[in-house]
């Protein structure tokens, strides 16, 4: 069942018993809460957040195994196999008496495995979907998704700086290629925290301005654009949709 959690020892090993903490572990939002939205749960009793992802759900029983031992003697692990969103696949309770009544309280530890771990998404539509998406990456595929974007960043920018007169077939190709990284790196930009794209942002801000630069060179000089020059700024146009 989804609201009934497994309970095994850390100590006696497993155990047969099963308990049932929905009332006391989840926080209940009202009727008609908006389901698309990403609901920040309240984890009663953790001290901290300690959250550790695993590939595989050994390696993460293993871990909580481990962690329960550190935090004393009688605490259990508790698996959830389906958890609602925001919620751990495995985390620590110890045993504490309450009115006269033995319950079980998260004390450390958010355990997950098999996915990345989730993180909260903004309510922003336009963006909660790049995170999303973005969400779904295993590490070695943002691994090599922040290479691409890093060196076609460097290799995009050369371009544009290195060529003065574009022609009208390669304007098109480098429009759409420069809309592709642009897309990608705001994805990275509002998905990640470590800042990377900070140091290569400029290199789009710097296509941008050249772009401008050679609209405004040919407005100075009060020549009217012919048709050609004319398609070759729509095609250097970015998508504002992208």
């Amino acid at each position: 069942m989804r609201n009934r959690l497994d309970c095994s020892s850390n100590v006696r090993g497993s155990m047969d018993n099963t308990i049932d903490i929905r009332n006391r572990l989840y926080k209940h939002y009202p009727a008609g809460w908006p389901a698309t939205d990403y609901i920040e749960f309240d984890h009663l009793g953790i001290p901290g957040a300690d959250n550790h992802w695993f590939p595989s759900r050994d390696q993460a029983r293993h871990a909580a195994l481990q962690q329960a031992t550190r935090v004393g003697s009688g605490c259990r692990i508790v698996h959830d196999r389906y958890p609602s969103r925001g919620l751990p696949h495995y985390h620590v309770v110890c045993p504490i008496l309450c009115g006269g009544q033995l319950r079980w309280r998260r004390v450390s530890g958010h355990l997950f495995y098999g996915r990345r771990q989730p993180y909260k998404v903004l309510r922003r539509k336009h963006l909660q979907y790049e995170l999303e998406s973005d969400q779904r990456w295993t590490p070695h595929e943002k691994l090599k998704n922040y290479t691409k974007v890093k060196s076609g960043l460097k290799g995009i920018y050369k371009l544009y700086r290195n060529n003065r007169l574009v022609t009208i077939g390669q304007s098109a190709d480098l429009r759409a290629r420069l809309g592709q990284h642009l897309k990608n790196v705001r994805r990275y930009f509002w998905g990640n925290s470590n800042g990377w794209t900070f140091r290569y942002w400029p290199m789009v801000g710097s296509t941008e301005a050249i772009r401008k630069r050679k609209e405004t060179a040919v407005i100075r000089r009060n020549c009217p654009l012919v048709p050609h020059q004319c398609r070759q700024h729509r095609e250097l146009q970015i998508d504002p949709r992208l």
